[in-house]
C-alpha cells in the first residue's frame, strides 16, 4: 500500500510540475523541447499538431477516453504552438478533467 501511495504521489507532483520545467527549459535554450515544436520544423505544423495529439491520447490510454483525449490533444498542441507557452493548454487540460469528473459525480452510470 504504501509503495502504491508513494507512486500517486509521484506521478502527481509530475503532472503538476512537468509542464512549468518543460516552459522554463523552452524559456532559457530557445528550443521547443516537445514533439509539436520540433516536429513542425521537419513535419509542418499539421502532422506536428496531429502526431501530438496523437500521442496525447495514446498516453490516455485505448478505451473510450481516446476520441475526447485526441481533440483535448490537438486543441492543446494548437494553442502550445501559437502562443508558444504550455500553460493555454494546461488550462484547457484542467477545464476538461473538471467537467469530466463532474460529469462523472452527477450521473455515474454515464460510461
Amino acid at each position: 500500500m504504501d509503495r502504491r501511495r508513494r507512486r500517486c504521489r509521484g506521478a502527481a507532483r509530475q503532472g503538476c510540475t512537468h509542464p512549468a520545467l518543460r516552459h522554463a527549459d523552452r524559456r532559457r535554450d530557445g528550443h521547443p523541447g516537445q514533439l509539436c515544436g520540433r516536429g513542425e520544423q521537419r513535419y509542418g505544423p499539421v502532422l506536428a499538431t496531429l502526431g501530438s495529439a496523437a500521442i496525447f491520447a495514446l498516453l490516455h490510454g485505448i478505451n473510450v477516453v481516446l476520441p475526447t483525449a485526441f481533440i483535448v490533444g490537438v486543441i492543446t498542441a494548437e494553442l502550445r504552438r501559437r502562443s508558444d507557452s504550455v500553460w493555454p493548454g494546461v488550462v484547457v487540460h484542467a477545464l476538461n478533467n473538471s467537467i469530466t469528473v463532474v460529469a462523472y459525480a452527477l450521473f455515474p452510470g454515464i460510461v
